[in-house]
């Protein structure tokens, strides 16, 4: 037996195209780059997730996917870029 993994992935990505439409219509592009931030942290949780279910991963460091460890990695370095971005877009508003 097996979950379909691609599916889940699908089902992942349409909900993170969901949200995406929704806070622009709501809120608009206010910040650039922003938009590729808050993508490849949503992605790259939703990759964690997936690829923790799939049973034909071929690189595994114990019981964790290689894949799931460059997903934290991208998700780390997303949200840090994201941190970074809203502290000089605020820093620059309050000037």
């Amino acid at each position: 037996y097996f979950y379909p993994a691609f599916w889940f992935q699908t089902l992942l990505v349409f909900a993170i195209f969901l949200i995406f439409l929704f806070v622009i219509q709501r809120f608009g592009i206010q910040i650039e780059v922003l938009t590729l931030s808050v993508y490849l942290l949503l992605y790259s949780i939703a990759r964690f997730i997936v690829e923790g279910i799939r049973v034909d991963s071929a690189l595994n460091v114990g019981e964790i996917h290689i894949a799931q460890i460059i997903s934290v990695c991208i998700s780390i370095f997303a949200l840090l870029f994201l941190i970074i971005l809203l502290v000089k877009h605020y820093k620059s508003r309050s000037v």
